[in-house]
């Protein structure tokens, strides 16, 4: 009898040490995701990036000044600024002074009117006219990147009061901050941003490490010409405005992407294939693998784009 008791209680324990096992496996082991991760990429300079991959956030830059703090990007929505506000507030000391608006789409500006009225707003002059234009569809790519398109609603438009029309510098004898008006290449008035000290710039839709590029109301071209400048700068960090930092290596291989697909709608061109045929002989060519993401939406459209400006440049070019 003593040892059925001794058996019985061993099992009891047993039991006992199962449950607390299961209790421990199902206990979270890291607190909760936070909406942004932080990469420091130099002295009070940070990447804050999107804990995941939605579409409803993007990269932005954060520059520690005497003056206070400098952000680059105030998000798509208002409540993806408002959360990026919250985890710059709980890790620095400082209040955001300066927001830089890099382009004139939805996906950078849209949370403008989060941040505080007393925050600088930076532009460019061709931003500011942008968004100054109520017919400007400035949400055309957030919606398009939206995870529901037909449920994407226009955020409020704050417009740059700061507004550039050429190289300037915010002067800080921590971080000061240079901004470079770069004309129509991603949109009508991208302005990149350069932390000269520790040789990070901020390129965001210039850039774009998942073979995404977005056409929307860019310039190819000029957009080449912009990734020819910075292979012959070779900045040590450079940020897009979503995903990873990326170096030179991989801004020449972007660079020789966009002159590729320009090649081969110059060769469709002088060949006289139709329009339409030019972009599905583009998108059926095995060379397309590794320079862009195949199975973008994007990639036909910024094809059907690049043919329409080469049109148009021939035609200038003829005088016509």
């Amino acid at each position: 009898m003593r040892d059925l008791v001794r058996l019985s209680f061993r099992w009891r324990c047993l039991a006992a040490l199962f449950a607390v096992g299961a209790l421990v496996a199902t206990t979270p082991a890291t607190e909760p995701l936070q909406p942004f991760s932080v990469d420091t990429l130099g002295d009070g300079v940070h990447l804050y990036r999107p804990s995941n991959e939605s579409p409803d956030a993007v990269n932005s830059l954060v520059v520690e000044r005497n003056d206070g703090v400098l952000v680059v990007t105030a998000q798509p929505t208002p409540e993806a600024a408002r959360k990026l506000l919250a985890a710059i507030d709980a890790r620095l000391s400082k209040p955001v002074r300066y927001l830089v608006l890099p382009h004139s789409h939805a996906d950078t500006v849209g949370g403008a009117s989060a941040f505080p009225e007393s925050v600088l707003v930076i532009g460019s002059l061709s931003c500011r006219d942008a968004l100054a234009d109520a017919d400007y569809d400035f949400g055309a790519e957030a919606r398009a990147r939206s995870a529901d398109p037909a449920a994407w609603g226009e955020p409020p438009r704050r417009l740059p009061v700061l507004l550039l029309e050429a190289r300037s510098t915010l002067d800080d004898e921590r971080n000061p901050v240079e901004l470079l008006p770069f004309g129509n290449s991603h949109s009508p008035g991208d302005l990149l941003v350069r932390v000269p000290g520790h040789d990070v710039f901020f390129l965001g839709g210039l850039i774009f490490p998942d073979g995404r590029p977005y056409a929307g109301d860019s310039q190819i071209s000029s957009w080449m010409s912009a990734l020819n400048h910075f292979v012959r700068q070779a900045p040590r960090v450079m940020v897009p405005l979503r995903g990873p930092v990326i170096g030179v290596a991989e801004l020449r291989e972007q660079r020789n992407a966009l002159a590729w697909l320009r090649g081969q709608v110059e060769y469709g061109l002088s060949e006289r294939w139709a329009h339409e045929e030019i972009r599905e002989r583009i998108l059926a060519m095995p060379e397309i693998e590794g320079r862009f993401a195949t199975d973008s939406p994007f990639l036909g459209p910024f094809i059907d784009r690049a043919v329409q400006q080469a049109v148009a440049d021939r035609i200038k070019l003829a005088g016509g």
